[in-house]
């Protein structure tokens, strides 16, 4: 599905025009070069000792906003042709999804298909209404990793390809997605000449993210618990316990494992969450630490 949505997705882009006020999202028209014009505007500003007054505008939810119905009839209105227009409603039409009990099998949300971060947010949701209800406090340690993407090699993704049995084709075809890669800086005054650079993963690759997926659900395989009592959100790992004692060994556990893989874990961003619903003082002395800091 993700194949024949590129091709559309290039197809459609050589036959409409979007005005030249859009950044992000479009191909040569990057947020950084919206950052660099605007700088450019008040450096200009700054010359001649002019006030410029800017406004941010930040929409609310708008993919949730966002009606099928006007989709297309913008499609329509930019002659798009029928053909397209039925493959892109083809793509919609009939969507399923499904929520997965704690019995079910996938660990991890981010970047799976029925296994979105919503249907996530609704089971640990559940959960803590349970917790309530039979008045038992609930532990919840939030892992953030440090620039996960920049600490992963080639070596190891290759490696856990063979693991789970990829054939040789995918993996030589995956290899020769990274090897020899180039890439080129865009400015206003025209684009520089390709040069290489090393990556392990491309960021912005339809590819990258379940790649990432993978490797990470490889590698911490041994140290997952069951689904709710542990889950994984990319590069984000919750922890769920009923006691801060277990919570607090089990994110002691994941720093050593990540940590041994070359990972590293976030100080400032990982955070510990308490749901406190007895008034039982037990576990008070209990300090919850991330390599011997306070959380």
């Amino acid at each position: 599905m993700e194949v024949w949505e590129k091709v559309v997705e290039l197809r459609l882009r050589r036959i409409v025009i979007i005005s030249k006020n859009q950044y992000d999202f479009m191909l040569g028209r990057s947020t950084i070069e919206a950052i660099h014009l605007v700088k450019r505007l008040v450096e200009q500003y700054r010359e001649k000792k002019n006030d410029l007054h800017t406004k941010f505008i930040d929409l609310e939810k708008a993919y949730d906003k966002f009606f099928r119905k006007i989709l297309l009839r913008c499609l329509e209105v930019k002659a798009v042709s029928m053909a397209y227009t039925r493959s892109i409603q083809d793509m919609y039409d009939g969507a399923k999804t499904r929520v997965r009990t704690i019995a079910g099998d996938s660990k991890n949300f981010s970047f799976l298909i029925g296994s979105s971060t919503t249907e996530a947010i609704h089971l640990v949701k559940r959960l803590v209404e349970q917790y309530r209800e039979k008045k038992n406090d609930l532990h919840v340690m939030f892992i953030d990793l440090e620039k996960a993407y920049d600490k992963f090699f080639r070596e190891i993704l290759l490696r856990c390809l063979e693991v789970k049995g990829v054939s040789v084709a995918y993996t030589r075809s995956t290899q020769d997605m990274y090897n020899g890669a180039k890439t080129r800086v865009r400015t206003i005054a025209g684009d520089l000449e390709h040069f290489s650079f090393l990556t392990d993963l491309h960021l912005g690759s339809t590819l990258s993210p379940f790649l990432f997926v993978l490797v990470m659900n490889i590698l911490m395989q041994h140290i997952q618990g069951e689904v709710i009592r542990c889950m994984l959100f990319t590069d984000d790992v919750v922890l769920i316990n009923e006691t801060r004692g277990r919570v607090n060994d089990k994110l002691e556990v994941w720093r050593q494992t990540l940590e041994s893989k070359g990972f590293r874990l976030s100080k400032t961003k990982t955070e510990y969450l308490k749901c406190k619903f007895t008034n039982l003082p037990h576990e008070d002395s209990v300090v919850v630490e991330l390599d011997s800091q306070a959380i």
